[in-house]
């Protein structure tokens, strides 16, 4: 039998102890609002957190990037923000450049949108 992609998605309430966001690594401190992905891809389970301050701009990016990231979300985030909304990637990657892993690595979009990005 093969196993299918689940994915889900809750709000939680208050966080009962910290966890990291998935998207910008900051620390979500215990007693926090948060988002939480779930699910299972390509047979294996996952779980992640997200924090308030990034989750209205998830679901733009992972339409972006076709639902898949080969490199830590934080980093493919980064990426994404940097070509998609410079002013929320000042705020929330306070403007740090693009390590040099990211430059050389197209994980997503478009071929043109990449050749772009270089």
């Amino acid at each position: 039998m093969a196993m299918s992609d689940c994915h889900c998605h809750d709000e939680v309430g208050r966080t009962r102890r910290a966890h990291t966001c998935a998207y910008c690594g900051s620390v979500i401190p215990v007693g926090s609002h948060a988002h939480v992905e779930h699910g299972v891809f390509e047979g294996a389970p996952y779980r992640c957190y997200c924090c308030d301050r990034c989750w209205p701009l998830t679901k733009g990016f992972w339409d972006y990037s076709g639902g898949e990231c080969e490199l830590p979300i934080s980093e493919c985030f980064a990426w994404y923000l940097q070509g998609t909304n410079e002013s929320a990637y000042q705020e929330i990657f306070g403007g740090a450049g693009m390590s040099e892993t990211l430059r050389e690595y197209p994980f997503c979009g478009s071929e043109a949108e990449r050749k772009e990005w270089k």
